[in-house]
């Protein structure tokens, strides 16, 4: 392995809602062993890459915001691009998770040993996660579709 290699307990491909929402329970949870891999330029999945003109989204702002941070200054029932991107990227600071999260990292590739209970990314930078056995069986299903389950 390259010195760009890092390695990581756990790897969230994404820093939309459900990518920050999976890095703000970890940390809250005291795990702090994991990264999260961000394609584009900034943070904010969809709600950063979508800037064209009257994008927002058609869910009521008061449901499509994470449970455990309301937003009661919402300006719009059905909020636009750039107040959700302001959203996110407050989320992320505000729970602290932006150290975290690394972007311009698109993943290549991603392959589980099961011998080794090792999961591989390829990106930009090699990131290995490892000790997937320490996790539950449910959580290692997540990240592995394809286990028995047994």
């Amino acid at each position: 392995m390259d010195d760009t290699t890092t390695h990581h307990r756990i790897a969230i491909i994404g820093s939309g809602f459900g990518g920050l929402g999976m890095a703000i329970r970890l940390k809250e949870a005291g795990v702090e062993d994991f990264v999260v891999l961000e394609r584009d330029a900034d943070i904010g999945g969809t709600w950063w890459a979508n800037t064209y003109p009257g994008c927002q989204c058609d869910i009521p702002s008061h449901l499509y915001s994470f449970s455990f941070a309301p937003n009661p200054d919402w300006t719009r029932t059905y909020p636009e691009q750039p107040e959700l991107e302001r959203y996110l990227k407050g989320c992320a600071e505000h729970f602290g998770v932006r150290d975290h999260i690394h972007c311009g990292c698109e993943v290549r590739s991603a392959e589980w040993d099961e011998d080794s209970t090792v999961a591989s990314a390829e990106h930009t930078r090699s990131v290995h996660c490892t000790g997937a056995d320490r996790f539950p069986r449910r959580a290692k299903r997540a990240v592995n579709p394809r286990s028995s389950g047994a």
